[in-house]
């Protein structure tokens, strides 16, 4: 309409509008320090895929993959894949800087066939059992969590976590994070929603806004003044 200038509208969300991804932030960690021992032979581990995998994966982007169970008479336990066993590839994927989440889903996406490289390296695995060591990466949130679900930490457009678990006890949805304050000190420990939970959250944040503006739009147009 003439004479009225439309408000602006939010663009539409991108991926970037979440969460940053870790390497536009941060470089990556540094990559963790590789034992002295001579590294094994890697074994080629090949079996289908019966319903669940029947694996249990520990470690992540910064420690590497790791198993740490094996379902007894699964098709992996059978074909002799066992708890120490790090995975450097799945089905032509490269392990290396992939999140626990990452692994986890890729191989839960499978249908049939699952083909792994792995070494055996208990040493390693032990020293990240020990230390928790697994995901660890930052990244910077872009839109606000103000009425988190039970258990989970609020946040504003901009705040900075390190995450440290993508598969925060073992189930797909929540990262465990420590939000970074001023001096880039850890300052509190807690949960948040994963990328997509957050690719989720947002998208219906946006939505919720468009749909308010059309509707205070419709309001102001019932009392225009006619020129």
């Amino acid at each position: 309409s003439k004479g009225r200038e439309e408000p602006p509208r939010p663009p539409p969300p991108r991926a970037e509008d979440y969460y940053s991804t870790r390497r536009q932030i941060y470089e990556d960690d540094p990559i963790i320090q590789k034992t002295k021992q001579p590294i094994p032979d890697a074994r080629f581990i090949t079996f289908h895929k019966e319903g669940s995998v029947g694996i249990r994966l520990t470690g992540g982007n910064f420690a590497g993959i790791f198993v740490t169970a094996v379902q007894p008479g699964s098709p992996a336990s059978l074909q002799g894949l066992q708890p120490g066993d790090k995975i450097l590839k799945v089905n032509d994927m490269d392990m290396n800087g992939v999140t626990r989440e990452e692994a986890v889903l890729f191989l839960l996406s499978l249908q049939d066939r699952i083909e792994l490289i792995v070494q055996f390296c208990k040493e390693e695995y032990d020293s990240i059992v020990a230390s928790q060591k697994g995901d660890s990466f930052y990244i910077k949130t872009h839109f606000h969590y103000e009425n988190p679900a039970k258990g989970e930490m609020s946040f504003r457009s901009g705040d900075i976590f390190h995450v440290i678990d993508t598969l925060y006890n073992g189930v797909v949805g929540c990262w465990q994070v420590f939000r970074i304050g001023r001096n880039n000190q850890e300052v509190q420990k807690g949960i948040i929603p994963n990328k997509s939970r957050a690719e989720e959250l947002a998208t219906a944040q946006f939505n919720a806004t468009k749909k308010e503006m059309s509707a205070n739009e419709s309001r102001g147009s019932f009392f225009k003044r006619r020129r």
